[in-house]
């Protein structure tokens, strides 16, 4: 169905958005030596969690559970 397909893509991008940005963050932050990296890691992990939040909520709002007009 239509609607798997549709969660299954926006769940999965999710996830590589979550990685990627936290990975990104974690890299820009390494840059300053006035944090630890268990610091710096949970920045990025907090990131790229509310990223993905806001795109889970976008995708599965407007994409995955979206009203069928008729």
């Amino acid at each position: 169905e239509k609607e798997s397909l549709f969660f299954f893509t926006v769940s999965t991008t999710g996830f590589l958005l979550n990685v990627s940005i936290s990975y990104g963050v974690f890299l820009f932050m390494s840059t300053f030596n006035t944090l630890s990296p268990h610091v710096t890691a949970n920045i990025g992990a907090i990131a790229g969690t509310l990223a993905v939040v806001m795109w889970n909520f976008i995708g599965y709002k407007f994409f995955v559970f979206a009203k069928k007009h008729e």
